[in-house]
């Protein structure tokens, strides 16, 4: 039977890559679309959790913005 939680370790390096992610946001005011959705897609997240995500960028006036 498998399960579908993630290990300790997985929940770190999901950790570690947003906090990554929001220093940057801090650093510039801002994130690429593209950064976060390559950074989200790599981190297997339900959509609920995804949506959190966006939230907590948006509670901390980070701005996503979508290059061009």
């Amino acid at each position: 039977m498998s399960t579908s939680k993630k290990t300790p370790k997985a929940t770190e390096d999901l950790q570690a890559a947003l906090q990554s992610l929001i220093a940057q946001g801090r650093k510039e005011g801002m994130i690429r679309a593209s950064d976060l959705a390559t950074h989200l897609e790599a981190m297997d997240l339900s959509a609920e959790k995804i949506e959190k995500i966006y939230d907590k960028f948006e509670a901390m006036n980070i701005k996503i913005v979508s290059a061009e």
